[in-house]
């Protein structure tokens, strides 16, 4: 074992700060709060001064608590190449291409009762971190960090878990997950057994984020794909057409299982048209008597009468399939994915061809041009254009963010400031938002899906979009997944969010407000506060609510 350098500096801190190595983090100061029935998380952080070389010490961190053993991942760099855009304001933690904190690796240890323990060794120069998680509970964590003999480092901190009545919400969060991407990245056969326990893995990882709707791959989604091309073919429903068109469901029944299994409370349809404009049809594999083959697509356009002749098959007997598994009410439809201001006669087209097939049914689309509300039921719209929409007169209780919303709004980029991911679930909460949708739970190909990348080394798509903004976690070697700071600080935000609802339900939406935005300012385009008011508000909001 190694022996320690001259000094090992050590402290914890909250699990809303990005521990840089070249920036000593601030120690914990906020009360360790949360509900009954969610983790509570903080920071271990080190540093070890280097005298005249590189060396690593094996420290032995020692975690014990009066609640159960907790579960402690490494915070790891990875290289944010497209870290902030040119213009970037100062919500960005760099602005160059930069190596930062957001893999986390789980770490091997040695569990007895309420003691963990793990080896601590720094994977890098500078400040290093690992990120604990334990269940919430009342009591306290003490926290020791030893070498051979010496104890380098001893902490004890309050923990109190409140208890808050959980009451159902409507609110649907959908983060797009790509089948594809987990195929091609692990190397196994589309639909095999080895990719439905990767998607499982998957699934599971986003429920626990807050995710509740899963776009449903019944064909394949004519998302991210460059003009004349086609992703690997995902498509659940088992279609024939012997001079009619038959569908059979057998793969589409195992993933609503395995959805419902998970949680998933929604069922989201791909898009019936192309993206960016509405011109062309999805792809969809037919069994025909002469074999397999691909029909629509590129070739086809919106219009086509033998497109329609098909939708006007498949449409109604989705719909039939839905209510038969009692998911009616839970399924939503998609006309095609951001239109702009030059393809409003192209959408129109399209959607005049199935509307009426979509009678009762929600319908929605991301959308950043007002011209488009009379157009679709359900505006899904950009952050960043909400001002635009309210001036147009309309509200919008659905909102995205993508690339797009690199300023003044909350996003998910590896360089942004912790505070950029939180603030999205009081930014929903203050707006009294009904949806959010993202584009990439785990995208890990390069724009317009022309080829996979390794997300361990590329964290832009090929140089594309802004780094983070393609996933949120990274694939385990396992058909696994490890998490990543910003899954984690996204999950608080969306955690938050419920919990704003729920305690609304005990003192009243407007005491919650009084408590998390007093200035009445918080909304997606007003910036943010500190990371370390926010925790603040939100430990007053506890306060309140155990009163």
């Amino acid at each position: 074992m190694a022996a320690p350098t001259s000094r090992v500096d050590i402290r914890l801190v909250d699990d809303l700060t990005k521990v840089l190595p070249s920036e000593e983090p601030d120690s914990l100061t906020h009360p360790l709060v949360t509900r009954t029935g969610q983790s509570i998380n903080f920071q271990v952080a080190w540093h070890e001064h280097q005298d005249v070389y590189w060396s690593r010490s094996e420290l032995t961190l020692t975690i014990r608590t009066d609640g159960e053993p907790v579960q402690v991942c490494h915070v790891d760099l990875v290289a944010a190449g497209l870290p902030a855009p040119a213009d970037a304001d100062d919500g960005y933690l760099a602005t160059q291409p930069s190596l930062l904190p957001d893999l986390l690796t789980p770490l091997d240890a040695s569990v007895d009762g309420a003691l963990t323990t793990v080896v601590l060794q720094a994977h890098h120069m500078g400040w290093n971190a690992v990120w604990v998680s334990v269940p919430a509970f009342s009591g306290t964590i003490t926290v020791t960090v030893t070498h051979a003999d010496s104890n380098l480092f001893e902490q004890t901190v309050s923990v109190t878990g409140v208890d808050l009545t959980h009451h159902d919400s409507d609110f649907i969060n959908t983060q797009w997950l790509h089948p594809d991407c987990l195929a091609t990245y692990f190397h196994v056969p589309m639909w095999s057994e080895q990719h439905w326990h990767a998607l499982a893995n998957h699934v599971r990882a986003a429920t626990q984020m807050g995710v509740n709707s899963l776009l449903t791959p019944i064909w394949s989604p004519p998302l991210d794909t460059a003009v004349g091309t086609y992703r690997p073919a995902t498509q659940l429903l088992d279609i024939s057409y012997d001079g009619t068109y038959h569908f059979a469901t057998e793969r589409l029944d195992r993933w609503v299982d395995m959805a419902l299994d998970a949680g998933i409370r929604y069922l989201e349809l791909p898009h019936l048209f192309t993206q960016w404009g509405a011109h062309a049809c999805p792809q969809f594999i037919v069994k025909t008597t002469e074999g397999e083959q691909r029909r629509f697509g590129w070739d086809t356009e919106a219009t086509s009468p033998k497109y329609l002749a098909f939708v006007e098959q498949l449409i109604p007997f989705l719909i039939g399939y839905f209510r038969g598994r009692n998911l009616g009410d839970a399924i939503w439809w998609h006309i095609s994915d951001e239109p702009d201001e030059t393809n409003r006669s192209s959408y129109q087209a399209a959607r005049k061809q199935v509307i009426d097939l979509l009678e009762g049914q929600m319908v929605g689309d991301a959308l950043s041009d007002p011209d488009y509300i009379d157009l679709v039921d359900h505006p899904i719209v950009a952050t960043t254009a909400v001002t635009r929409f309210r001036e147009a007169g309309y509200e919008p209780s659905w909102v995205y963010y993508c690339v797009g919303q690199a300023n003044a709004v909350a996003n998910r980029f590896i360089a942004q400031r912790p505070i950029r991911h939180r603030m999205l679930g009081l930014q929903l909460f203050c707006a009294n938002s009904r949806g959010f949708l993202h584009w990439a739970f785990d995208f890990y190909y390069s724009q317009l899906s022309v080829r996979p990348i390794n997300p361990f080394a590329d964290s832009s798509a090929g140089g594309a979009f802004f780094s983070g903004d393609p996933f949120v976690v990274y694939p385990a070697d396992d058909l696994g997944v490890y998490y990543s700071l910003r899954y984690e600080m996204l999950r608080a935000a969306f955690e938050d969010l419920v919990l704003f609802h729920d305690a609304a339900k005990r003192i009243g939406r407007e005491e919650v407000l009084r408590i998390m935005d007093p200035d009445r300012t918080v909304d997606f385009s007003s910036g943010w506060i500190s990371e370390g008011d926010y925790l603040a508000r939100r430990a007053r909001l506890f306060e309140r609510l155990a009163s």
